[in-house]
């Protein structure tokens, strides 16, 4: 037996006795809720970003050989939490 199938039919088990719960967490109500929550939280994220914490507006890079490493990362790091 492969190892996709050694994974397979044990979630395959658990995923039909916890179906209606599963049907339950993904109602209407809820996913309204993580979506609004979602879109709040990117919006204060953006916000934050653009002025940070201090309200300063922070410095703009005109050009790409301007920017440092720790820019870059930080860039980095916002791009894979967004």
């Amino acid at each position: 037996m492969s190892l996709a199938l050694a994974f397979f039919y044990p979630l395959l088990v658990v995923g039909f006795l916890l179906r209606i719960k599963i049907k339950e967490l993904f109602s209407v109500s809820v996913v309204a809720t993580i979506f609004i929550c979602w879109v709040a939280g990117y919006n204060i994220s953006l916000a934050l970003t653009e002025k940070g914490l201090s309200g300063k507006k922070r410095p703009v890079v005109e050009q790409l050989e301007n920017l440092s490493f720790k820019q870059a990362l930080w860039i980095g790091l916002a791009q894979y939490l967004h």
